[in-house]
């Protein structure tokens, strides 16, 4: 099996799974578990998928937000939330 093949037929097992364990994917295609671990390795550095040492699930997708942290709103458009010291 091509690498291109093993790393189609990984992303599709962590489609319908959810995730990988290399020991279990290394029995069933009769490969080593470093073969197994190394396309991971691979499969994670080109963002495909979010990996650990023998299992990998799929990447968390980004939450979109109003504010990123570290940034900002003018005073004007702040909202106290909470009772505090009026400034005078």
């Amino acid at each position: 099996m091509l690498t291109s093949q093993r790393k189609d037929y990984l992303l599709g097992i962590l489609k319908s799974t959810g995730q990988i364990v290399a020991k279990s994917v290394s029995r069933e295609l009769g490969l080593s578990e470093d073969t197994i671990r190394r396309d991971l390795r691979e499969l994670a550095s080109e963002g495909r998928l979010a990996s650990a040492y023998t299992v990998a699930r799929c990447r968390p997708r980004r939450r979109s937000a109003t504010l990123r942290p570290g940034s900002s709103l003018p005073p004007q458009g702040k909202v106290a939330i909470g009772p505090g010291r009026q400034r005078g």
